[in-house]
């Protein structure tokens, strides 16, 4: 197994759909902050609790600087994966690295997931399920997610139940 070997990537369109994900859930989780921080004011909660309202909400958005500008760049900038009749081998992350081994021999099904911002950019997230875990490669085109699910499959000889 040689790393040299991981020159698949994700989508680089990855980015926009991470940063519409993470996007949307700040607006929910800011949405809720502001709601609370305004129940303690209209209630008359005592004053720590309002405050703590309040500096959950300035660390949620400094959070944000990280999760929507700078996190989903180096997710798709990292992310590499190589598929071959022996092993599938996945390797991303930057500040905390992780690389996978998968024998083919030890993946039961092949899965296919669009949600609906993959969905708005024209990918796809392939799914590896093995008996005890399951690995995902999180945005490839949709056409590119159909030809790695069928090529995996063929490799590890799961069959297709009509």
């Amino acid at each position: 197994m040689n790393e040299t070997q991981l020159t698949r990537t994700i989508a680089p369109t990855f980015v926009n759909v991470q940063r519409w994900t993470e996007g949307v859930t700040l607006l929910i989780t800011m949405t809720i902050l502001l709601a609370l921080y305004g129940a303690s004011l209209y209630f008359e909660w005592k004053t720590w609790v309002s405050w703590l309202f309040v500096i959950l909400l300035v660390l949620d958005m400094g959070m944000s600087v990280w999760t929507v500008g700078i996190a989903p760049i180096l997710l798709q900038k990292y992310w590499r994966f190589h598929v071959d009749e022996t092993y599938i081998q996945l390797r991303y992350g930057r500040l905390s690295y992780e690389h996978v081994v998968i024998p083919t021999a030890k993946i039961q099904s092949v899965r296919l997931q669009q949600g609906p911002f993959l969905r708005r950019y024209g990918l796809m997230a392939v799914t590896i399920d093995t008996l005890s875990d399951a690995h995902t490669i999180p945005a490839l085109s949709t056409e590119e997610a159909r030809i790695l699910r069928d090529e995996i499959a063929r490799y590890a000889k799961v069959k297709e139940v009509a």
